[in-house]
Order: C-alpha cells, then sequence, then structure tokens
C-alpha cells in the first residue's frame, strides 16, 4: 500500500513531517490550504482514520503507524489550542 508523508507548518512556526499509511490523505488534505487549528485536527483525524481502515480492508489489521501519528498531532494541537486558537495550519509538501 503506498504511504504518504506530509510536512505540516503549525501556528507557532514548527514545521513537522507526519506519515500516513495510505494515499487517501489526499481526499482530506491539500498542500497549501490554510486550515483553522481545529477544523485540521478533526480533518487530520478522520484521515488517518480512513488510512488505517485501508490498511485493515487489504491486510486485516489497522495500522499502528497511523494511531500513533494522530497521537503526536493531538499533542501538538493540545500544546497550541490555548495560546493559538485561532492560528492556521498548512500542509506545505505530500511525498
Amino acid at each position: 500500500m503506498p504511504a504518504v508523508n506530509f510536512t505540516v507548518n503549525w501556528p507557532d512556526g514548527e514545521i513537522v513531517n507526519y506519515y500516513s499509511p495510505s494515499t487517501v490523505i489526499h481526499n482530506y488534505l491539500s498542500v497549501d490550504i490554510e486550515y483553522d487549528l481545529s477544523k485540521f485536527k478533526l480533518t487530520v483525524d478522520q484521515a488517518l482514520d480512513a488510512a488505517s481502515e485501508r490498511v485493515k480492508s487489504t491486510y486485516g489489521f489497522y495500522c499502528s503507524a497511523a494511531s500513533d501519528e494522530k497521537s503526536k498531532i493531538e499533542r501538538k494541537y493540545n500544546q497550541l489550542i490555548n495560546t493559538h486558537k485561532n492560528g492556521k495550519v498548512c500542509v506545505t509538501v505530500f511525498n
């Protein structure tokens, strides 16, 4: 199954690389679009859940890496929600 790495520019200026086990992430996120922080969190969760479902349908089990990435994003979101609530998140690269 083709995996996708994607780079996110967070509202505090931190740039972080993440992993999706499936290209389905392209159906949820686009490069150079600014997402509200909360909207990004909701959308990326849906995307990684869909990617993990694709893994399950192919291999019979969910992708733990997708769950790990969701946890990383959750921690970052929780760091920012009080200080950058109105901040924008941007996916800068898919590769």
